[in-house]
Protein backbone atom coordinates (compact mmCIF):
# COMPACT_ATOMS: atom_id res chain seq x y z
CA UNK A 1 0.00 0.00 0.00
CA UNK A 2 2.68 2.26 1.00
CA UNK A 3 4.33 1.44 -2.88
CA UNK A 4 1.12 2.54 -4.38
CA UNK A 5 0.34 5.77 -2.46
CA UNK A 6 4.20 6.48 -3.32
CA UNK A 7 3.61 5.90 -7.08
CA UNK A 8 0.66 8.08 -7.40
CA UNK A 9 2.38 10.93 -5.62
CA UNK A 10 5.30 10.55 -7.82
CA UNK A 11 2.81 10.41 -11.14
CA UNK A 12 1.25 13.89 -9.73
CA UNK A 13 4.48 15.25 -9.46
CA UNK A 14 5.75 14.39 -13.12
CA UNK A 15 1.99 15.38 -14.34
CA UNK A 16 2.91 19.06 -12.79
CA UNK A 17 6.32 19.18 -14.05
CA UNK A 18 4.78 17.95 -18.00
CA UNK A 19 2.14 20.87 -17.47
CA UNK A 20 4.66 23.36 -16.22
CA UNK A 21 6.74 22.34 -18.95
CA UNK A 22 3.98 22.57 -21.86
CA UNK A 23 2.98 26.19 -20.60
CA UNK A 24 7.11 27.17 -21.19
CA UNK A 25 6.66 29.49 -18.14
CA UNK A 26 5.09 31.93 -20.80
CA UNK A 27 4.70 35.20 -19.43
CA UNK A 28 0.99 36.71 -20.24
CA UNK A 29 0.37 39.53 -22.69
CA UNK A 30 1.69 43.04 -20.84
CA UNK A 31 -1.99 44.94 -21.64
CA UNK A 32 -5.20 44.18 -23.88
CA UNK A 33 -4.54 44.67 -27.19
CA UNK A 34 -6.89 45.34 -29.76
CA UNK A 35 -5.55 46.54 -33.04
CA UNK A 36 -8.58 47.88 -33.68
CA UNK A 37 -11.91 49.09 -31.33
CA UNK A 38 -15.03 51.18 -31.44
CA UNK A 39 -14.56 54.77 -29.86
CA UNK A 40 -17.07 56.93 -28.57
CA UNK A 41 -16.53 60.99 -30.33
CA UNK A 42 -18.39 63.27 -32.56
CA UNK A 43 -16.94 64.84 -35.25
CA UNK A 44 -16.24 68.81 -35.21
CA UNK A 45 -16.47 70.71 -38.57
CA UNK A 46 -13.90 73.09 -38.88
CA UNK A 47 -15.96 77.15 -39.08
CA UNK A 48 -13.77 80.57 -39.93
CA UNK A 49 -12.04 81.40 -37.10
CA UNK A 50 -11.59 78.40 -35.26
CA UNK A 51 -8.69 76.99 -34.34
CA UNK A 52 -7.92 73.63 -32.77
CA UNK A 53 -6.39 74.91 -29.13
CA UNK A 54 -9.98 76.54 -29.31
CA UNK A 55 -12.10 73.43 -30.64
CA UNK A 56 -9.97 71.43 -27.70
CA UNK A 57 -10.95 73.62 -25.00
CA UNK A 58 -14.50 74.04 -26.12
CA UNK A 59 -14.65 70.27 -25.54
CA UNK A 60 -12.62 69.98 -22.64
CA UNK A 61 -10.53 67.46 -24.15
CA UNK A 62 -6.18 66.96 -24.57
CA UNK A 63 -5.05 68.86 -27.90
CA UNK A 64 -2.00 66.36 -28.16
CA UNK A 65 -4.22 63.23 -28.14
CA UNK A 66 -6.95 65.01 -30.51
CA UNK A 67 -3.77 66.25 -33.20
CA UNK A 68 -2.55 62.30 -32.84
CA UNK A 69 -5.67 61.13 -33.25
CA UNK A 70 -6.13 62.83 -36.40
CA UNK A 71 -3.07 63.16 -37.94
CA UNK A 72 -2.24 67.00 -37.41
CA UNK A 73 1.06 67.53 -36.40
CA UNK A 74 1.24 71.25 -38.00
CA UNK A 75 -1.55 73.28 -36.34
CA UNK A 76 -2.00 76.13 -38.20
CA UNK A 77 -2.84 73.62 -41.26
CA UNK A 78 -6.38 72.95 -40.05
CA UNK A 79 -9.04 74.53 -42.85
CA UNK A 80 -12.37 75.95 -42.89
CA UNK A 81 -14.67 72.59 -43.49
CA UNK A 82 -12.42 70.47 -42.22
CA UNK A 83 -13.62 67.29 -40.25
CA UNK A 84 -12.02 67.23 -37.03
CA UNK A 85 -12.46 63.80 -34.29
CA UNK A 86 -13.29 64.70 -31.19
CA UNK A 87 -12.53 61.77 -28.95
CA UNK A 88 -14.95 61.05 -25.99
CA UNK A 89 -17.64 63.86 -27.03
CA UNK A 90 -21.04 63.20 -26.88
CA UNK A 91 -22.70 66.21 -29.14
CA UNK A 92 -21.14 68.71 -31.21
CA UNK A 93 -20.67 71.92 -29.38
CA UNK A 94 -20.70 75.64 -30.79
CA UNK A 95 -16.77 76.87 -30.54
CA UNK A 96 -16.13 80.87 -30.41
CA UNK A 97 -13.85 81.78 -33.17
CA UNK A 98 -11.11 84.26 -32.56
CA UNK A 99 -11.38 87.82 -32.58
CA UNK A 100 -8.52 90.36 -32.82
CA UNK A 101 -7.52 91.84 -29.52
CA UNK A 102 -7.74 95.30 -29.28
CA UNK A 103 -4.40 95.66 -29.51
CA UNK A 104 -4.08 93.85 -32.43
CA UNK A 105 -2.03 90.76 -30.74
CA UNK A 106 -2.33 87.63 -32.63
CA UNK A 107 -3.77 84.87 -30.39
CA UNK A 108 -0.43 82.77 -29.52
CA UNK A 109 -0.80 79.28 -31.41
CA UNK A 110 0.19 76.22 -29.15
CA UNK A 111 1.65 73.71 -31.14
CA UNK A 112 1.30 69.84 -30.97
CA UNK A 113 4.43 67.83 -29.37
CA UNK A 114 6.32 65.42 -31.96
CA UNK A 115 8.97 62.84 -31.15
CA UNK A 116 10.78 62.72 -34.32
CA UNK A 117 13.22 59.90 -34.16
CA UNK A 118 13.05 58.54 -30.80
CA UNK A 119 12.08 55.55 -33.14
CA UNK A 120 13.35 53.94 -36.48
CA UNK A 121 10.72 52.45 -38.98
CA UNK A 122 10.24 48.55 -38.85
CA UNK A 123 10.08 47.95 -41.95
CA UNK A 124 10.42 50.08 -45.38
CA UNK A 125 7.30 49.96 -47.01
CA UNK A 126 4.15 52.64 -47.61
CA UNK A 127 1.04 52.91 -45.12
CA UNK A 128 -1.76 51.45 -46.07
CA UNK A 129 -4.11 52.19 -43.40
CA UNK A 130 -2.87 55.31 -40.63
CA UNK A 131 -3.52 55.14 -36.80
CA UNK A 132 -6.89 57.33 -36.09
CA UNK A 133 -10.66 56.61 -36.45
CA UNK A 134 -12.76 56.07 -39.12
CA UNK A 135 -16.28 55.01 -39.08
CA UNK A 136 -16.58 55.28 -35.32
CA UNK A 137 -13.34 52.04 -35.41
CA UNK A 138 -10.33 53.57 -33.82
CA UNK A 139 -6.95 51.91 -35.29
CA UNK A 140 -4.36 51.42 -32.79
CA UNK A 141 -1.26 51.96 -34.96
CA UNK A 142 -0.31 51.96 -38.85
CA UNK A 143 -0.22 49.27 -41.38
CA UNK A 144 2.90 49.15 -43.54
CA UNK A 145 2.84 46.95 -46.38
CA UNK A 146 6.08 44.84 -47.47
CA UNK A 147 6.47 41.81 -49.04
CA UNK A 148 6.05 38.86 -47.35
CA UNK A 149 9.58 37.63 -45.55
CA UNK A 150 10.44 41.46 -45.59
CA UNK A 151 12.77 41.29 -42.07
CA UNK A 152 11.26 43.42 -39.58
CA UNK A 153 13.55 45.66 -37.41
CA UNK A 154 13.42 46.46 -33.45
CA UNK A 155 12.40 50.45 -33.78
CA UNK A 156 14.34 50.69 -30.48
CA UNK A 157 16.80 49.02 -28.57
CA UNK A 158 14.78 46.83 -25.62
CA UNK A 159 13.35 43.28 -24.15
CA UNK A 160 11.10 41.12 -25.98
CA UNK A 161 8.45 41.46 -23.35
CA UNK A 162 5.78 38.98 -25.31
CA UNK A 163 6.05 36.49 -28.12
CA UNK A 164 3.25 34.75 -28.73
CA UNK A 165 -0.13 34.38 -31.10
CA UNK A 166 -3.16 36.82 -30.56
CA UNK A 167 -6.85 36.85 -31.85
CA UNK A 168 -7.01 39.44 -34.73
CA UNK A 169 -3.35 40.56 -34.60
CA UNK A 170 -1.72 37.00 -35.61
CA UNK A 171 1.61 36.08 -34.41
CA UNK A 172 3.20 39.05 -32.70
CA UNK A 173 5.96 40.64 -30.55
CA UNK A 174 6.01 42.94 -28.11
CA UNK A 175 9.24 44.87 -27.21
CA UNK A 176 9.79 46.45 -24.09
CA UNK A 177 12.01 49.97 -24.12
CA UNK A 178 11.63 50.92 -20.68
CA UNK A 179 9.27 51.77 -17.89
CA UNK A 180 7.11 54.21 -20.14
CA UNK A 181 7.38 52.72 -23.59
CA UNK A 182 6.46 49.82 -25.71
CA UNK A 183 6.14 48.61 -28.94
CA UNK A 184 3.83 46.12 -31.09
CA UNK A 185 4.64 43.95 -34.09
CA UNK A 186 1.71 42.12 -35.59
CA UNK A 187 0.38 39.76 -38.48
CA UNK A 188 4.22 38.49 -38.60
CA UNK A 189 5.40 35.16 -40.71
CA UNK A 190 8.13 34.19 -37.96
CA UNK A 191 9.70 35.31 -35.12
CA UNK A 192 13.37 35.68 -35.09
CA UNK A 193 14.10 36.49 -31.72
CA UNK A 194 12.71 34.96 -28.05
CA UNK A 195 11.13 36.20 -25.26
CA UNK A 196 13.42 37.72 -22.58
CA UNK A 197 15.83 38.57 -24.91
CA UNK A 198 17.55 41.40 -25.04
CA UNK A 199 17.76 43.46 -28.46
CA UNK A 200 18.99 46.58 -29.88
CA UNK A 201 17.96 49.12 -32.77
CA UNK A 202 17.96 47.85 -35.82
CA UNK A 203 18.16 43.86 -34.90
CA UNK A 204 16.16 41.53 -37.07
CA UNK A 205 12.86 40.00 -34.84
CA UNK A 206 10.84 38.47 -37.29
CA UNK A 207 9.56 38.44 -40.81
CA UNK A 208 6.64 40.11 -42.43
CA UNK A 209 3.64 37.78 -42.66
CA UNK A 210 0.08 37.63 -43.31
CA UNK A 211 -1.51 35.83 -40.10
CA UNK A 212 -4.45 37.12 -38.06
CA UNK A 213 -7.24 39.37 -39.45
CA UNK A 214 -4.96 40.66 -42.25
CA UNK A 215 -5.88 40.90 -46.10
CA UNK A 216 -2.55 40.47 -47.08
CA UNK A 217 1.32 41.12 -46.21
CA UNK A 218 1.99 43.63 -44.18
CA UNK A 219 3.51 44.58 -40.92
CA UNK A 220 0.72 46.33 -38.16
CA UNK A 221 3.22 48.31 -35.93
CA UNK A 222 1.91 50.38 -32.89
CA UNK A 223 3.71 53.02 -30.28
CA UNK A 224 2.46 52.91 -26.82
CA UNK A 225 3.32 55.14 -23.98
CA UNK A 226 2.34 53.64 -20.24
CA UNK A 227 0.16 51.33 -21.91
CA UNK A 228 -2.07 54.29 -24.42
CA UNK A 229 -1.52 53.87 -27.82
CA UNK A 230 -0.01 56.68 -29.60
CA UNK A 231 0.47 57.95 -33.55
CA UNK A 232 3.50 56.20 -34.68
CA UNK A 233 3.92 58.67 -37.06
CA UNK A 234 4.76 61.43 -34.08
CA UNK A 235 7.74 59.34 -32.81
CA UNK A 236 9.28 57.69 -35.83
CA UNK A 237 12.28 59.11 -37.68
CA UNK A 238 12.01 60.68 -41.26
CA UNK A 239 11.45 58.16 -44.51
CA UNK A 240 14.80 57.12 -45.76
Amino acid sequence: MPDGTARIRWAGWALAVLLLASCGGKRPVPYELRPSERIRGVYHTVERGQTLWRICKAYGVDMQTVAEVNNIRDVTQIRVGQRIFIPGATRVLKVEPYRPSPDGRPEPLRPVQTFEGTFIWPVHGSVTSSFGVRNGIKHSGIDIAAPKGTPVRASAAGEVAYRGTLRGYGKILILKHSSVYTTVYAHLGSWEVREGQKVRQGQIIGTVGNTGRSSGPHLHFEIRKRNKARNPLFFLSRRP
